[in-house]
């Protein structure tokens, strides 16, 4: 192959300069013709000249008029000179200009002119007359040869003019045959080949001898068509996945649920002809197993094969490694993840008559990801090696933040529905705790005065024993004593049923705390807790309203009591409570700190920070109000103290009450 550009230029200057060479000629071809003419002219008058001379030279010589030979000397002479020019001119071949030198002798002339006027005879006028006859002679053949040699050069000239005008004409054929093959041939099999979408290569392949410029040109067209054909073929893909984003939209507005939400998500996905498997995944609680919510393969396989293949899915994931795994990767770090070749190495005989048996599998997961919350991976797998570009994902990165708000959005609805529901339950509850409360207070009552009545009549058996002694007497004694244990709870019972502005005294806090476990002994040692108190005396007393702060340490213990409950039905030397006092020293102050320790089993990590909002509850349905830990950490805080939780899931809970240590007043 070669350049046509350079042919074209190369023939092109030729030809110029084969124009310039004839353009010159003929410029001189042109200034000879003036030049050969003027010559030509001259010699005819010399011819005329001489010929006049001659007839005056002969009748002068017939009668004997010796006397013009003067004049007709000076006229000779000055022909002569004319010759001279003539010859000097370079008109005449230098091979011819001696011999007309010799020949045209008029200096001879002019020399028996002269003598015929000096001394004029017989002889020397016959040789004047021979001698004018034969130069006579002479410049008539003087004549002729001018004239040859000027058709001579003409002829020569016309000879270069055609010469250079064939070869102009040649080379302006060769251009035309030239252009016509490497050409115009050429592109007209481009143009056909274009019709049938036979590109470049094709080019290349059958017209070897192609010059560079055409194959260039050829490669230009074939790059601008496989652009323009990629370009339809993206445009084309990404309306097919617009529409399947548009159905998923219109589904994720109509769904009730998460649930119903995710299936349509993942149905209107398979829309998308590029898709052949699409489904969600959900993580198990406490692990990072991504357990299938919904899946959908209904364009590409039914519901078996869809499982199948799924399943093989998979399956190569766990035996290729997480790490490879395109929809772990993403719920992990939380950005769009792209995965090529998925299933390479793997038998295609266990992916027959599904899609994936074609060739090789890519994959797309995006975390559902709302703010914090993670309500799932969505996977895609797609067969097009340029499935998941740049604005595919970015696509998809929109609709999947949409579905997550979605999601958030049902959560929220139920859990107002829900809390609604809950807040109602609760006011019958209330209510009904409230009315409880008046009547256990009125029992109360009745059963105190009761009880006092029989600790004065076993006061007065006791009395009239006494100084017998006896075990009657000592019956009569345990009798009073748990008689007063009966008032004291009932005292205690009676305290926390009334209602009153808080009162605070300074109190030691073993006080407070036995009055409680006054309240809750025998139920623990009747549900086989061991409880165990470290407050010494000599920790100092703290400012508490004793009612409330009692209160306080009465919801902790019966939480703490159920715990153990739940992880230990029966008797267990763990089934542990204990209580443990100090001062600390915190934000430039001494606080009183009680910690209340049970290993119940502990409190998850997610749940902690809810325990303390109004209304939340991981007891079953009935066993708890969800109010109680609310309470006491606003009770506390009335205190000017804080209340902590800190647990360890499996091991124990401890809930610490800070209060403040002030100087007496």
């Amino acid at each position: 192959m070669f350049s046509l550009r350079k042919t074209l230029y190369t023939t092109i200057l030729l030809m110029a300069a084969i124009l310039s060479v004839v353009v010159l000629l003929g410029a001189r071809q042109y200034l000879l013709t003036g030049r050969y003419q003027a010559v030509i002219e001259q010699s005819e008058k010399l011819v005329f000249r001489f010929a006049t001379l001659k007839e005056r030279i002969t009748e002068a010589l017939l009668e004997n008029r010796y006397d013009l030979m003067a004049a007709i000397t000076l006229e000779a002479e000055t022909m002569n000179g004319d010759l001279v020019r003539v010859l000097e001119s370079g008109r005449i071949p230098g091979a011819y200009e001696l011999t007309f030198l010799d020949q045209l002798d008029l200096p001879g002339i002019i020399m028996l002119l002269k003598k015929m006027g000096a001394r004029p005879n017989q002889e020397t006028a016959g040789q004047l007359n021979a001698k004018v006859r034969l130069i006579g002679d002479q410049l008539m053949r003087f004549d002729r040869i001018v004239a040859s040699q000027a058709k001579v050069v003409l002829v020569e000239f016309q000879s270069v003019v055609i010469g250079g005008l064939a070869m102009v004409l040649c080379l302006c054929t060769f251009l035309v045959l030239l252009w016509y093959r490497q050409v115009i041939l050429p592109l007209l099999g481009l143009v056909a080949r274009c019709k049938t979408k036979e590109f470049g290569r094709d080019i290349l392949e059958h017209d070897a001898k192609a010059c560079n410029d055409l194959v260039e040109l050829t490669q230009a067209v074939n790059g601008l068509i496989v652009a323009h054909d990629r370009q339809a073929k993206a445009a084309a893909h990404r309306d097919h996945l617009l529409a399947a984003v548009t159905a998923a939209g219109e589904g994720i507005r109509q769904a009730r649920s998460c649930e119903e939400l995710n299936q349509s998500l993942c149905r209107a996905l398979m829309q998308d002809s590029d898709h052949a498997l699409v489904w969600i995944g959900q993580a198990t609680a406490g692990d990072d197993t991504l357990i299938p919510v919904a899946v959908d393969g209904s364009t590409t396989m039914d519901q078996h094969e869809c499982e199948v293949c799924l399943d093989l899915l998979l399956a190569q994931v766990r035996a290729s490694g997480r790490e490879k795994d395109p929809s772990h990767l993403a719920m992990a770090q939380g950005g769009p993840v792209i995965a090529r070749d998925l299933l390479a190495g793997t038998p295609r005989g266990l992916l027959k008559n599904t899609p994936f048996a074609a060739g090789p599998v890519h994959g797309a997961a995006l975390s559902m990801r709302w703010r914090d919350e993670v309500f799932g991976v969505l996977t895609i797998y797609a067969l097009a090696d340029d499935s998941f570009q740049a604005t595919d994902m970015e696509i998809l990165r929109n609709l999947v933040d949409e579905a997550a708000l979605a999601c958030h959005a049902l959560q929220v609805r139920d859990m107002k529905v829900t809390e609604e529901g809950d807040f109602n339950a609760l006011t019958v509850r209330i209510c009904g705790l409230a009315a409880m409360g008046e009547l256990a207070a009125g029992v109360a009552h009745e059963v105190r005065n009761l009880v006092n009545g029989i600790i004065n009549y076993a006061q007065v058996l006791f009395d009239e024993l006494a100084p017998t002694g006896g075990p009657q007497a000592d019956l009569l004694r345990k009798v009073m004593d748990e008689g007063e244990r009966i008032g004291d709870v009932l005292r205690q019972l009676l305290f926390l049923s009334r209602g009153k502005r808080p009162t605070l005294s300074r109190l030691p806090m073993a006080h407070v705390v036995q009055g409680v476990y006054a309240l809750v002994e025998r139920q623990l040692k009747n549900d086989g807790i061991i409880a165990t108190i470290s407050l010494a005396s000599a920790l100092p007393s703290v400012d508490v309203d004793l009612e409330y702060m009692q209160l306080v340490f009465l919801c902790i213990f019966n939480n703490a009591r159920q715990a153990l409950n739940a992880r230990y039905p029966g008797q267990d030397k763990q089934k542990r409570l204990t209580i443990t006092g100090e001062v600390v020293f915190s934000e430039g102050r001494s606080w009183l700190r009680t910690s209340i320790t049970d290993w119940g089993g502990g409190i998850n990590a997610s749940v902690l920070p809810l325990v303390f909002d109004p209304l939340y509850s991981t007891k079953p349905p009935g066993e708890g109000t969800g109010l109680g830990l609310t309470i006491s950490k606003m009770l506390v805080e009335d205190h000017g103290g804080q209340i902590k939780i800190e647990s360890v899931v499996g091991d124990h809970t401890t809930v610490s009450i800070a209060l403040p240590v002030t100087e007496a007043g």
